[in-house]
């Protein structure tokens, strides 16, 4: 939730580094997308709750209202 570009960590095979690498780059060059061309720093948290999670939360005696 919210990591910018310069506060993710990740962890991956070293076999797997050079495609990740080349796929970013075809993101940023062929594409022309990137983070922050696109990134939208917000959370809208008012929407319905889905009613697996209303049971789930009802089970686990919490609130299951929707806000």
């Amino acid at each position: 939730g919210l990591a910018a570009e310069d506060e993710i960590i990740l962890t991956l095979r070293r076999a797997e580094v050079e495609l990740l690498v080349g796929q970013l780059k075809m993101f940023r060059d062929d594409m022309q997308w990137g983070y922050r061309d696109n990134a939208l720093m917000e959370i809208c948290a008012d929407f319905p709750r889905p009613d697996f999670y209303k049971r789930l939360f009802k089970e686990c005696g919490l609130d299951a209202d929707d806000l």
